[in-house]
């Protein structure tokens, strides 16, 4: 995945996995939710209805209990057989017992227990009654009537290994000793069945129908044989209702006011969220799908943004081959687009720029060969004229050979540094020669002074800067007739800058004649020097920029040349 457009590609692709699945898993999670707690809902209003159901019927049983107790019929059938110990009265007492149990079909038996004759009677058919309990059982019996409420669960007097809730009155004679226990019992799988089984269903793992710690009934038949609660459940069984769950279960937990019975339901939260399997894999679905309508545009997109870019990088490869000609199509109006209109104006600016530099070099080559070439006639003329001089020796023509070892020293002087550049020294001293040879030929009127600082003697100039200025000064600007002409020549320090001046004292340039000399292109072919205003300030040009320039001063008492360069020092010193 090195290119750009696989790139963007993969990231579209990305952006819509990502995107897709963010959305699903929030429809999902939103789903689920709303499921879970429409469950949770719906399953707490049919547990508090049920709850309600189960604390009316124990209030109603309750109030049947009372009556049992208080009924006279039996209060004196127990009295009189306490007193003669007759059996007929157990008979007398159980149809009684049979005719309270009639009265609600919720009741599945009472009994009539008579502790200290350790006597139970029933209201069932078989057995009628039963005498001489077991001291254990009853005082188990004794044990949890002491202990708990009017709705206890207690084990059944007459079926062993069994138990029954049962709501639970005294019965006492007119000195209100206690002479006996009503027990209106109900049968467990009753209360199974008659409230339990309405409210389960395929989704309910567990209902248990509690007594504080114990289990009454419960779709678990072994947490019924155990009558104790699963430690699991314990957590959710808090308080007069909860409701809670876990990755796996929903947990309601609701108890009754009047009967403190508690209603526990375990829900197999898997198994309502089933439900979801196609919700999910239809959002799956509408992900792939998406997925794959997106790879369309994806492929479009990438395509328009990579084309442009890739134009751009075929037309950067082969400037970096040299192929400056070249230029970049531009295919889009974006950044990309704009980016390719800069470079190939960038490219178009480093054309110009190379010309100028041919240019500049070619200019540098020609002004180089231009004063070569003066150098050569001049090293001609010097061996021509050493043998002149050697000539006029012979013939004692001591001052004509004076004038011609002068102007051999001269020639010797600009042919003997090779190279653009003199220092400051060497300028002054090819200057002086100059000069020397000048002023015999106008007959020694001429006056030079020199003011040279020490600190820019050994400052680097170009070859011959000076003799143009001071040849202009002696055929333009002096009257060499007369004795007071005069020329200066000052060099010095100022503002990081070399200046060097020419100045004489002559009658002066107009304006008009300093600009045309300035601005004037022609090269000068005769002289000395024969260079020239013009290739001094093209030399100039070439070697230093805008960082170097010639100006000019006139007045009617002279004028002046003014040459400025940045400061550059011998390297030897």
């Amino acid at each position: 995945m090195n290119s750009v457009r696989s790139k963007i590609l993969a990231s579209i692709l990305l952006i819509t996995i990502v995107v897709a699945f963010g959305i699903t898993m929030v429809i999902y999670r939103g789903a689920a939710k709303m499921i879970e707690q429409n469950y949770i809902t719906v399953f707490s209003q049919r547990q508090e209805q049920t709850i309600n159901a189960i604390d009316q019927m124990v209030q109603k049983l309750s109030y049947i209990s009372i009556d049992v107790a208080c009924n006279t019929e039996i209060k004196e059938a127990v009295s009189e057989y306490r007193a003669t110990l007759k059996e007929k009265l157990l008979e007398e007492i159980s149809e009684n017992l049979r005719a309270f149990k009639k009265t609600d079909d919720g009741i599945s038996s009472i009994y009539l227990l008579l502790p200290k004759e350790r006597t139970v009677i029933t209201s069932r058919e078989y057995p009628v009654y039963r005498r001489k309990l077991s001291k254990k059982l009853l005082g188990q019996i004794s044990q949890e009537i002491s202990e708990q409420c009017r709705l206890i669960l207690i084990s059944d007097f007459v079926y062993d290994n069994k138990l029954i809730l049962s709501l639970l009155e005294r019965i006492e004679n007119d000195k209100g000793e206690i002479i006996g226990y009503i027990f209106v019992n109900i049968e467990n799988r009753k209360l199974y069945y008659d409230y339990l089984a309405t409210i389960t269903e395929n989704n309910v793992k567990n209902a248990m129908l509690l007594k504080e710690s114990q289990v009454i009934t419960s779709l678990d038949m072994d947490v019924v044989k155990e009558h104790i609660i699963v430690n699991k459940y314990v957590k959710w069984m808090q308080g007069q209702e909860n409701v809670g769950s876990d990755s796996e279960n929903i947990y309601i937990y609701y108890k009754g006011n009047y009967s403190k019975l508690g209603l526990f339901l375990c829900i197999d939260r898997r198994k309502i969220l089933g439900n979801l399997v196609y919700i999910r894999n239809s959002l799956t679905g509408v992900m792939i799908l998406f997925l794959l309508i997106s790879l369309i545009p994806a492929f479009y997109l990438t395509r328009v943004v990579y084309r442009p870019l890739k134009e751009l990088t075929h037309t950067i490869k082969h400037v970096s081959y040299g192929e400056l000609g070249i230029r970049a199509r531009i295919i889009s109006k974006d950044e990309i687009g704009s980016l390719s209109a800069e470079f190939n104006q960038m490219l178009d600016r480093i054309e110009e720029l190379i010309q100028q530099v041919v240019e500049q070099e070619m200019q540098k080559k020609d002004a180089e060969l231009e004063a070569l070439q003066y150098q050569i006639t001049p090293h001609f003329m010097y061996n021509t004229l050493n043998s002149i001089k050697c000539a006029a020796m012979l013939h004692g023509e001591k001052e004509l050979a004076k004038l011609l070892d002068d102007f051999v020293e001269l020639l010797q002087a600009s042919i003997s540094k090779r190279g653009t550049f003199l220092t400051v020294a060497e300028e002054i001293y090819v200057l002086k020669k100059y000069l020397e040879l000048q002023n015999f030929r106008y007959g020694g009127g001429l006056t030079v002074i020199y003011e040279v600082e020490d600190s820019v003697r050994q400052c680097i100039i170009p070859r011959l800067l000076l003799q143009p200025l001071v040849e202009n000064a002696l055929l333009h600007g002096l009257d060499i007739k007369d004795k007071n002409s005069y020329i200066t020549i000052r060099m010095y320090k100022k503002d990081d800058k070399l200046y060097l001046e020419v100045k004489d004292n002559g009658q002066g340039i107009t304006k008009e004649q300093i600009q045309e000399l300035l601005n004037s292109k022609t090269k000068k072919k005769r002289g000395l020097t024969a260079i020239g205003v013009a290739n001094i300030k093209e030399r100039l040009s070439l070697y230093y920029g805008d960082e170097a320039g010639l100006f000019y001063e006139s007045s009617s008492n002279g004028t002046k040349a003014v040459i400025y360069i940045p400061i550059v020092m011998d390297a030897g010193e």
